[in-house]
């Protein structure tokens, strides 16, 4: 099944405090256990995260390699509604992340991705350049 791209998303990219990086990446990279609060509250992230995904409002999320902050594509209606939905995140919520920045984001590649309603503008720019757009 084609995943169709929604009409419009916004990035959120933010911080996590250094404080939390370094055990997450002990976490991930080491596997040195979380301490219990944090475990919990990064349990209360990812399933906050599944909810989002199921409903649609989360497109894509992850973290950087080093694990010093993040980025996450919201398929909401307005940079408003992708801050709020942000915002309410437990990691963000207990200052774990922090100093996001938002962005509406329309993407040009791979074709196959570009949202329907810029379609048609990307597949003229590529015939220009002697593209034939591939779906």
């Amino acid at each position: 099944m084609e995943e169709v791209t929604p009409e419009k998303l916004f990035a959120c990219i933010c911080k996590i405090h250094p404080n939390y990086a370094d055990k997450f990446a002990k976490y991930f990279e080491e596997d040195v256990p979380l301490p219990s609060e944090l475990q919990a509250i990064r349990l209360e992230h990812v399933r906050y995260y599944d909810d989002l995904c199921k409903k649609g409002i989360l497109w894509l999320a992850g973290s950087w390699a080093d694990h010093s902050g993040g980025m996450q594509i919201f398929a909401v209606d307005s940079i408003e509604k992708a801050r709020e939905v942000q915002q309410n995140d437990p990691l963000f919520i207990n200052g774990i992340m922090y100093d996001d920045t938002y962005f509406e984001w329309a993407i040009h590649v791979p074709y196959r991705k570009v949202a329907p309603s810029s379609r048609e503008k990307i597949a003229q720019t590529l015939r220009e350049c002697g593209i034939e757009p591939e779906l």
